[in-house]
């Protein structure tokens, strides 16, 4: 699934499977998808993003793809493994489409984490960086201590041989 995941995807994802897991036709263009389902994605703007998010359950494949009409269709994955039937292909049973919404939940929940643990890796990074910064500052601050103490020094040398040269 994505990277940093819709709250609404995995609702999307869920309808997308169960529909496209029951309905008679296996493989329809996006516009006949949408079409049939009647209502638009709550995490995209159409149900083609919908399709090509989690790539592990949705294919896109030539079809309706002319120079006038470069829609492609869209079926579910598991679908074009099953069974063909008279017109098509045989639609799924309850157990299956119940394991592919696990499955989706699992990768959801998956891109979930994992979109946290970079924001937490970024948060870390962000940190070691101010740190090193600070350590930088200390180490320029003690450098220069460094060097005006043996300027100091070197100073303080030179005006005492100049005192003892001068016979003061």
């Amino acid at each position: 699934m994505a990277t940093n995941p819709s709250p609404y995807l995995l609702g999307d994802v869920i309808a997308a499977l169960q529909f496209l897991g029951r309905y008679d036709e296996y493989k329809l263009s996006t516009s006949e998808w949408a079409g049939l389902m009647k209502t638009p994605p709550q995490s995209s703007s159409e149900w083609t993003e919908v399709f090509r998010n989690p790539p592990e359950f949705f294919r896109e494949s030539k079809g309706h793809d002319t120079p006038t009409n470069p829609e492609k269709l869209v079926s579910l994955t598991l679908r074009r493994v099953t069974k063909k039937t008279g017109a098509g292909r045989q639609k799924l049973d309850d157990a299956t489409i119940a394991s592919l919404i696990d499955s989706a939940v699992k990768l959801h929940a998956d891109a979930r984490d994992d979109a946290h643990r970079i924001k937490d890796h970024a948060r870390a990074d962000r940190h070691r960086n101010e740190d090193r910064q600070v350590i930088d500052r200390r180490l320029n601050r003690q450098l220069w201590v460094s060097i005006a103490g043996v300027v100091f020094a070197f100073t303080a040398t030179l005006l005492a041989a100049w005192i003892k040269i001068s016979g003061g």
